[in-house]
């Protein structure tokens, strides 16, 4: 090696240490192990779960690195196993309507549901699909005419699947009503944390007997969007590439 040769070497090697994380061809961003490194040092410094950062670089029980190894850092979409990180898909949208009133308007308010949803959080796409019905589809081999065993909790087409739920309820007194409703997304995998209360939201209100409907509307398309708002800032703290 030529003396320019070391300098270059030298100066690349000083840019990475500096850089820290680079990408690698494929988008994916990557990490060269220095002397007195550890793989749960470079995880803790990362955030990313140290049995991740093991598995995605095929590490073993051990662990064992060296320095110049260049390691694979995980995408935060795949490793964090939050609901609002996991979920790609919104399968199921179900409104309940009790009351006096409104009850024409269930499949109206379905309707708005996806709407707001597919207008503030465009991350998420959308279908129609029971939890019964995929698991109908996915747990029975037609060929060979037998159940196959599916860990629900985990498994891939169940854990990116979420629905939502709302429910509309209205009482009358004289000329107004009293109007209320609740929206909740949950998703279909075990999760970690299991349950989010940011995502379950509530309001109350009253509203005149000839507008019920539009102030219904109104209100239930706030709530939709709060609810939007809030996985989408859950998402860019904390799985920022599922904005991509």
């Amino acid at each position: 090696m030529n003396q320019i040769t070391r300098y270059c070497t030298t100066a690349v090697t000083l840019l990475t240490l500096a850089l820290g994380p680079i990408a690698s061809g494929d988008g994916a961003a990557t990490y060269k192990v220095k002397a007195g490194d550890t793989a749960c040092g470079i995880a803790d410094r990362h955030s990313i779960p140290c049995a991740r950062l093991i598995k995605k670089n095929n590490l073993g029980s051990d662990a064992v690195i060296f320095p110049g190894q260049v390691l694979r850092l995980p995408d935060s979409a795949l490793w964090n196993d939050s609901m609002p990180c996991q979920i790609r898909v919104v399968s199921w949208v179900d409104v309940i309507v009790q009351g006096n009133h409104l009850t024409d308007k269930k499949a109206d308010f379905e309707k708005l549901v996806r709407h707001v949803l597919r207008r503030d959080v465009p991350s998420l796409s959308h279908e129609v699909k029971e939890y019964g019905a995929l698991w109908s589809e996915v747990s029975y081999d037609e060929a060979n005419e037998k159940f196959l065993n599916i860990d629900v909790g985990q498994d891939e087409r169940f854990v990116r699947r979420a629905e939502v739920n709302c429910r509309v309820w209205s009482s009358e007194s004289g000329d107004s009503a009293a109007v209320y409703m609740s929206c909740e997304l949950s998703g279909w995998g075990n999760y970690d944390p299991p349950t989010y209360d940011e995502f379950k939201l509530e309001v109350l209100s009253t509203s005149a007997i000839s507008t019920l409907p539009s102030e219904a509307e109104t209100m239930l398309s706030g709530l939709l969007s709060s609810v939007g708002e809030r996985l989408l800032q859950y998402r860019k703290k904390d799985c920022p590439a599922t904005l991509e």
